[in-house]
């Protein structure tokens, strides 16, 4: 019998991904590479398709992103006009 363990480590954020002033959002570049995915909330832009984030010149260093955004509109700006969806 064999037995295969995978283990993914996740890292979910409640914050803003994108720059709203000097202290107001947590950049890529915090987020340590040993987490394999990061859920990003508070984002209104749908972003579900992982996007992968690497950091120096090992492939290793590197975690994807997903960003599922608000399910509706919630105001007028660029990032609301795009495409919202619940599930994919």
């Amino acid at each position: 019998m064999c037995c295969v363990c995978v283990v993914v480590v996740c890292c979910s954020l409640l914050s803003y991904r994108a720059r709203h002033g000097l202290r107001n959002f947590i950049p890529e570049e915090f987020i340590p590479p040993w987490f394999d995915l990061v859920m990003w909330g508070h984002e209104h832009e749908c972003r579900v398709e992982e996007e992968y984030r690497q950091f120096g010149v090992d492939d290793e260093n590197g975690f994807y992103i997903t960003q599922p955004g608000s399910s509706v509109a919630t105001s007028l700006v660029d990032g609301e006009a795009k495409p919202k969806w619940v599930c994919r």
